[in-house]
């Protein structure tokens, strides 16, 4: 493999990158009017949804790319409207804890008929075993990526 050939493969991976983001942009944009919601909103939403050990807002904030000042407005948007709910934490009275709703349960299931309609889409260009390497080098990647924001977290 040749060093241009390496350029090509990295910018493979940043168009397709950038176009699944802009992707999920305009198919979740009927969704965030539907459920009268910000992208903000969608995103903590999100993040409860996959990573449910992680709900505190400075978890949150840690890692997603909401920023702080956001992040609580967002949350008492969202416990106002019924979509999460606050509880102190047992061991720390100091944490409060969030947690999905109900409601936020169908605009969770709205956002993964998106997605599974993306990666249906998606993959359909696929043969069988180009579908089955894929899945593994993106499982890879995503291994990888998660790695590198820990870090990052850690050095900075």
């Amino acid at each position: 493999m040749n060093a241009d050939s390496l350029t090509e493969e990295n910018c493979a991976l940043s168009m397709m990158m950038d176009l699944s983001n802009i992707l999920f942009k305009i198919k979740t944009g009927p969704i965030l009017k539907k459920h009268n919601l910000t992208p903000s909103a969608l995103s903590v939403l999100l993040f409860l949804y996959r990573n449910p050990d992680k709900n505190t807002a400075s978890e949150i904030c840690a890692s997603s790319p909401v920023k702080r000042g956001i992040v609580s407005t967002v949350i008492d948007s969202l416990c106002k409207r019924g979509l999460l709910r606050q509880e102190r934490d047992e061991n720390d009275r100091r944490i409060q804890r969030l947690y999905l709703n109900e409601d936020s349960n169908i605009i969770i299931s709205d956002i993964k008929n998106v997605l599974d309609d993306i990666a249906t889409k998606a993959s359909e260009c696929l043969s069988e075993n180009e579908r089955k390497i894929a899945n593994i080098c993106i499982e890879k990647m995503v291994v990888f990526f998660q790695e590198e924001i820990e870090k990052e977290k850690k050095n900075g």
